[in-house]
């Protein structure tokens, strides 16, 4: 193993270790099933070690997990404290929904213990100033794992001669700036007075910036609308929404001639919409699409591959059909995308789908 990434074991190791040891009264002479995110599941023995040393009896999950709302339906039957390792909770992710198609109640208690990762301040400022920038002003915003430097790089880029703001990231969620796969109200677009500010994104992958630089096309009604992506290494670039954008209306475009429709209802604690999901279902009756309701835990291609609709309408994870969709034969679109396929919302101003 290389030398750098025994460094970033260890400042995982050790942000979970501090965590759980806040936590040893809680976990003590519990059974605590455990998740981590795909990308550490590697240390899932040392993590139950460290939980075994405080005296709890430790599970790993051994499903994915891909972010807060994914918790299987069946820990809840297994667990006397669900520990969700890497995120952290949201408001909307309350029982309200899940116990509406779930006949028991669960007693289990659920803790998020989020991952704070070192980085060097200096080294993502740089990669900020070195940017394209359009605006002096800046809505600085990060994944989960990076929230924690935000406030470190407000003054930094302030010493640089930069304005730069955190703004809300949403009910329930407490730190500032944190964007998650769907939710991006730390972007602050819902708010006129930012809507010509450069977004700065602070973290790894493309999706994040690129739910907010789609929010920011639909609600200006223009395809222009970039975000600029600050690597934790030091790196920067433009997630331009345009080719994504014209990808999304010509998913819908497919839809449009469709008779037979599948709802997927996601059974997960947080990604359960039981009353959207019902709604489309009698909104599509009245515009004379025949569709049915379909529950599952976590979609995959291959549970669509004989079903007989002529599309899929997810209302589970906003990224399954945004993000996995070329890995379907069929059309799998948001509810949003439904409503613009049958006329409800107008093309031209995309609505990306968020759970709040």
């Amino acid at each position: 193993m290389e030398g750098g990434e025994i460094g970033w074991k260890y400042s995982v190791l050790k942000s979970i270790e501090d965590g759980i040891d806040g936590l040893r009264n809680v976990l003590r002479g519990k059974r605590v099933v455990f998740q981590l995110p795909d990308g550490l599941r590697g240390i899932a023995g040392d993590v139950a070690r460290i939980l075994e040393t405080e005296g709890a009896e430790a599970i790993f999950s051994g499903e994915h997990c891909y972010g807060a709302c994914d918790i299987p339906s069946y820990l809840f039957d297994i667990a006397d404290v669900i520990l969700h390792i890497g995120h952290e909770k949201m408001a909307s992710l309350s029982f309200k929904e899940f116990n509406r198609v779930h006949s028991k109640r669960s007693s289990a208690q659920i803790i998020y213990l989020p991952i704070n990762l070192k980085v060097d301040i200096e080294r993502v400022c740089d990669a900020i100033i070195n940017a394209p920038l359009s605006a002096p002003c800046l809505i600085i915003t990060a994944s989960q794992t990076y929230a924690h430097i935000l406030p470190s790089i407000k003054k930094c880029l302030k010493g640089m001669g930069l304005t730069a703001v955190l703004l809300p990231s949403g009910r329930g969620i407490k730190t500032h700036g944190v964007v998650l796969g769907c939710n991006f109200s730390a972007a602050g677009f819902w708010n006129r007075k930012y809507q010509e500010w450069d977004v700065v994104f602070i973290g790894d992958g493309n999706f994040h910036p690129l739910g907010m630089a789609l929010w920011k096309a639909g609600l200006m009604g223009s395809e222009n609308a970039h975000v600029i992506c600050a690597r934790p290494w030091g790196a920067s670039e433009i997630i331009d929404p345009r080719a994504f954008l014209r990808s999304r209306y010509l998913m819908v475009e497919r839809t449009m001639d469709c008779k037979t429709a599948g709802i997927v209802l996601s059974t997960l604690h947080g990604q359960c919409r039981y009353t959207l999901a019902r709604g489309l279902h009698r909104l599509a009756k009245k515009h004379g699409i025949r569709t049915t309701m379909i529950a599952v835990e976590h979609l995959s291609p291959d549970l669509f591959s004989h079903i007989g609709f002529d599309c899929i309408i997810s209302t589970a994870c906003p990224r399954i059909a945004l993000d996995d969709y070329k890995n379907y034969d069929l059309p799998i679109i948001t509810p949003q995308e439904f409503l613009m396929a049958m006329g409800i919302l107008p093309m031209p101003r995309y609505v990306i789908d968020q759970i709040h």
